[in-house]
């Protein structure tokens, strides 16, 4: 619903992780392997996929967002993990205006 968002925390995620991944806690050895084959993953997903693409078929946004909270033991529940139901998502108008979500977000922001 916000690209624009989306695509500055995926930029600002990728910059903390690349300058200090220590930010996330390790336990032990074998989990701190683990949790840096995680990091990878996690800021190759945040380099690659194009944040600010619609969340659902055909870019897939919420899928690499879901992986994303996977790989950093982020939990998710099940609406937030599939979205809200397609039929309470249907749009009228065909075409798209990215600035009304961005509208919409600044508005909600400023009550």
């Amino acid at each position: 619903r916000y690209p624009r968002v989306r695509r500055c925390c995926a930029e600002q995620l990728y910059i903390k992780l690349v300058e200090d991944p220590s930010i996330l806690s390790f336990v032990d050895i074998t989990e701190q392997q683990e949790q840096q084959q995680n990091i990878d993953k996690v800021i190759s997903l945040l380099s690659e996929v194009p944040w600010d693409q619609e969340l659902g078929p055909p870019e897939n946004v919420r899928a690499s967002r879901n992986l994303i909270a996977d790989y950093l033991a982020i939990p998710l529940s099940e609406t937030e993990r599939d979205g809200p139901s397609s039929s309470n998502n249907q749009n009228n108008s065909p075409h798209i205006d990215e600035f009304r979500s961005y509208a919409s977000l600044v508005h909600e922001a400023g009550r």
